[in-house]
């Protein structure tokens, strides 16, 4: 099993990323201290400069990037598929075709969670979902162009009323049709939404391409209440061999994080 850790720049303390701070490299060096290979990047833009530079640490380093998070674009900007303002939703295409540009030379994933944006209005539901399958739609021609995988993130219904639950994800992937758009589950969302984690999981099969784990409280897997073993079961049972990337809160602190996730993970599939 291959294991990613989650690293961002100048996020809040609330936003669930392990490896944070002003220096992103310096982020990445700590990964590879800690005993990570691999890295999500959560990032709200990339420009060419910080693209180079990072390629640059990424190679000297041998560190891969498994994903590009996309949400800090929502978070911080407000950029969605969902906006009904044409500029901000145009900006939110344009952005994610940005990032799959980058992944596409990383050989990364691009997750596709809150920048989907939600419904605001329940009664004009048919309007806001006709402009988040325009923007996939938008997205997904780049991606396929570029051989680039985009994930869908259920998400839970604190943050987003639309895709909440992986039966909701799987009938949207399968609407759109691509080869080039899959299903990324994260526990943290899962352990609020599903009826039954591993059944739910076994349902998706195939289509998971990478999972986010932390536990009931976003702290570091085996932290808390989850039931991780039925998990590993159900990763097991539909044979998945992509990436587990920790993506939780960094509490106490990134180290602890980092270095009790590994150790946890390990112990989870190797013993």
């Amino acid at each position: 099993m291959r294991i990613s850790i989650t690293v961002a720049k100048d996020v809040s303390e609330n936003f669930p990323v392990v490896l944070r701070g002003k220096d992103l490299l310096e982020s990445l060096r700590k990964a590879k201290e800690y005993g990570y290979s691999s890295v999500e990047l959560h990032l709200e833009d990339i420009e060419l400069k910080e693209f180079l530079t990072l390629t640059r640490v990424i190679e000297q380093e041998d560190i891969h990037v498994s994903v590009l998070g996309t949400g800090l674009a929502y978070v911080k900007e407000g950029l969605s598929f969902s906006n009904k303002d044409d500029f901000i939703r145009k900006e939110a295409v344009k952005r994610v075709k940005k990032f799959i540009e980058v992944a596409s030379f990383w050989g990364s994933k691009v997750i596709i969670g809150s920048i989907r944006g939600r419904v605001r209005q329940l009664n004009e539901k048919e309007v806001y979902i006709k402009l988040i399958i325009d923007s996939f739609k938008e997205v997904l021609d780049e991606a396929e162009k570029n051989r680039v995988t985009l994930l869908v993130e259920p998400l839970n219904r604190y943050e987003t009323n639309f895709i909440n639950k992986v039966e909701e994800g799987l009938e949207f992937i399968k609407n759109l049709s691509s080869e080039y758009l899959k299903l990324h589950l994260d526990t943290f969302h899962m352990n609020i939404e599903e009826d039954n984690i591993k059944e739910a999981i076994e349902k998706a099969k195939s289509f998971v391409k990478h999972f986010h784990f932390a536990d009931n409280q976003r702290k570091y897997p085996g932290s808390g209440h989850i039931n991780f073993e039925e998990i590993k079961e159900a990763i097991i049972n539909i044979g998945y061999s992509e990436y587990i990337g920790i993506e939780c809160l960094p509490l106490p602190n990134a180290e602890t994080v980092a270095k009790e996730s590994l150790k946890f993970l390990r112990g989870l599939f190797l013993s």
